[in-house]
């Protein structure tokens, strides 16, 4: 007798707004904001969806024309702000990216109006004719929680399953 036993796993709906920012930032200047909005981006709406957890992603490059420290402060809206220290030029230029956890905060500002807003920030390092950088883009990604009832269904429907399996095989067994 052949027994298959077959496990499940409750997942989450995803959505996500990635944009392409373009912003190019000198040392000493304004801050840069930017409003990532899944609600527009995606089918999430307000009001009826939820999300239980969301994280940033920020890509900086360079403009790899060694002119000093390209130190770079990240902010998201109700979470705070994030040194990321410097995003250097070292051999023609690189890049930085981060990935930074979205707080309850931000997850509330999220379900009550389906965007959060980011910022970026050339640090100040002393001179203000250097230090400048390239805000390429940033992605917010947002989950929905994990339906509980559903894992606990399935949990509950392995159990039966089990139990139905021993009970057949009882009843074979006094045949």
């Amino acid at each position: 007798m052949v027994v298959l036993f077959f496990a499940g796993t409750a997942s989450a709906k995803t959505w996500s707004d990635y944009d392409y920012i373009g912003k190019y930032l000198k040392e000493g200047q304004s801050y840069f904001w930017y409003d990532l909005d899944i609600s527009v981006a995606d089918d999430f709406v307000v009001g009826v969806d939820k999300v239980g957890s969301a994280e940033v992603s920020f890509w900086l490059y360079d403009d790899s024309n060694y002119d000093g420290f390209e130190y770079a402060s990240l902010w998201i809206e109700e979470t705070g702000w994030f040194d990321v220290g410097e995003v250097t030029s070292d051999n023609g230029g690189s890049n930085f990216y981060g990935a930074y956890t979205v707080n309850q905060a931000g997850l509330d500002t999220i379900n009550a109006y389906g965007n959060l807003f980011v910022g970026a920030y050339a640090q100040y390092t002393g001179d203000w004719s250097k230090g400048d950088f390239y805000w390429k883009a940033a992605k917010l990604t947002a989950h929905a929680p994990v339906p509980e009832p559903s894992t606990i269904l399935l949990m509950g429907a392995g159990l039966a399953a089990l139990a139905g399996y021993r009970r057949k095989r009882k009843k074979n067994q006094n045949s």
